[in-house]
């Protein structure tokens, strides 16, 4: 929510904030290990930021990154032996014009 679809990803206007969540599920088996990767633009100063996950369907959250440049993140630790989890990405947009705040995700991992 607070997001909308830009030509170069999700877009937060001016004083907007959002909230993207998705749901990674092994079909069969459960993960092993896995790392996420995301190409981000460098507005992070102008656009505060948090990434989480949850491996509880959303009761509790775990802040995996926040207000920092972009970096690999191995959630093996966090999700291992679990058939699914959350990820969160939420943001504010401080600046005074549309931005976008990344513009690919990639997980890479193992299911056992």
């Amino acid at each position: 929510t607070g997001f909308s679809h830009g030509v170069w990803g999700e877009v937060l206007y001016p004083g907007g904030r959002g909230t993207l969540l998705y749901k990674f599920a092994a079909e069969k088996g459960r993960f092993a290990e896995a790392r996420l990767n995301m190409s981000m633009r460098k507005y992070w100063e102008k656009i505060p930021y948090r990434i989480q996950i949850s491996t509880d369907e959303g009761k509790t959250y775990f802040t995996l990154l926040e207000n920092q440049p972009m970096r690999e993140m191995d959630l093996s630790d966090k999700i291992k032996g679990k058939t699914s989890f959350l990820l969160r990405i939420s943001a504010a947009n401080k600046g005074s014009q549309d931005c976008s705040i990344f513009y690919g995700i990639k997980l890479q991992g193992k299911i056992e």
